[in-house]
């Protein structure tokens, strides 16, 4: 299969993205027939090999961010009154930067008005927030999102939600608030002496970080504020661990705008065979297509052979 590569990729960047118009003919036709702009946002689950022993896997980085910008670039000059054009937007990915998910998030935000998110399989950390710039977020039997508690490196590189801290913190101050240092073990009493002010000064003002971006997508996505508080709490801290699967009925006992897919056959059924070309492909960046409800010259001529046709045969019947 051939993926259109446009002029205006400056060269440089055509070498680090992976960025093209989709040429499926039948994604292409459903674009068509139902007038709406189709971009896919998909992490291969095969990763690239660099070496026998060194990989690189599908996260969402600031790779994706010129992937984005490009393919949205190529959208906009391509299409009249896009504000205007309703987008079907495909989320497959595992996460990874939320700065990089948010930018990502809020550039396809900014640029439609009517959006409307599949997730067929996963969308996981800030792959959720990504999906989350839907006014809708179409779910099947196996979709999947996650929570969107900020994560920290430790020591070893081992990623650790912000909200595992805070909770140590809460229960040694529950602890130590009923028996004084003299009665505690030597175990809790260096634990408590671990705790480093500076540090959770830093986390707190990282989880505020994350908060702003969770709040600033659900806004322009059509949230009122009662509704994004409530998301809010349950995404970024109530939910027990990161990677905690976030299904249809649960989505819905959030609050998130989702519908199931068998209210979207047709779309459902095209999404999934669009992340099955991608799915197993081997890459360490994230797959961006798109397609435009435009039709190709050799449609436009055929339409032109039709109106002929048909002029040349109300004439015959006068």
């Amino acid at each position: 299969m051939t993926i259109k590569k446009e002029p205006s990729t400056p060269k440089e960047l055509s070498a680090i993205i992976e960025v093209g118009e989709e040429e499926d003919p039948e994604i292409h036709d459903f674009a068509v027939k139902n007038n709406v702009t189709m971009l896919a946002f998909i992490g291969s689950y095969v990763p690239r090999r660099y070496s026998p022993t060194t990989r690189g896997y599908s996260v969402i980085n600031i790779i994706d961010e010129f992937s984005v910008e490009q393919a949205l670039t190529e959208v906009c000059r391509k299409t009249k009154n896009i504000r205007n054009k309703k987008l079907f937007l495909l989320v497959n990915s595992p996460g990874g930067s939320l700065a990089s998910a948010f930018k990502t998030a809020n550039a396809v935000r900014d640029t439609f008005s009517d959006i409307t998110v599949f997730v067929p399989h996963i969308a996981a950390s800030g792959g959720t927030l990504i999906a989350l710039t839907g006014n809708k977020i179409v779910m099947g039997m196996m979709s999947q999102l996650s929570p969107l508690d900020v994560q920290i490196q430790n020591e070893s590189g081992s990623p650790i939600s912000v909200n595992s801290y805070f909770r140590a913190k809460s229960r040694l101050d529950d602890y130590f608030s009923k028996r004084s240092e003299k009665e505690s073990p030597y175990t809790m009493q260096h634990m408590a002496e671990s705790l480093d002010p500076v540090l959770f000064e830093e986390f707190t003002g990282i989880q505020e970080e994350g908060k702003i971006y969770v709040d600033t997508i659900l806004e322009k996505a059509g949230y009122k504020k009662n509704e994004r508080e409530k998301i809010i709490e349950s995404l970024i801290f109530t939910l027990p661990t990161h990677g905690f699967v976030i299904q249809y009925p649960l989505a819905l006992q959030i609050g998130l705008k989702v519908a199931q897919d068998n209210n979207y056959r047709d779309a459902w059924g095209i999404m999934r065979k669009w992340l099955s070309k991608y799915l197993v492909k081997e890459s360490d960046k994230h797959f961006i297509r798109y397609s435009l409800p435009l039709k190709s010259k050799k449609q436009n001529s055929h339409s032109k052979k039709l109106k002929k046709q048909n002029s040349h045969s109300k004439k015959l019947k006068k």
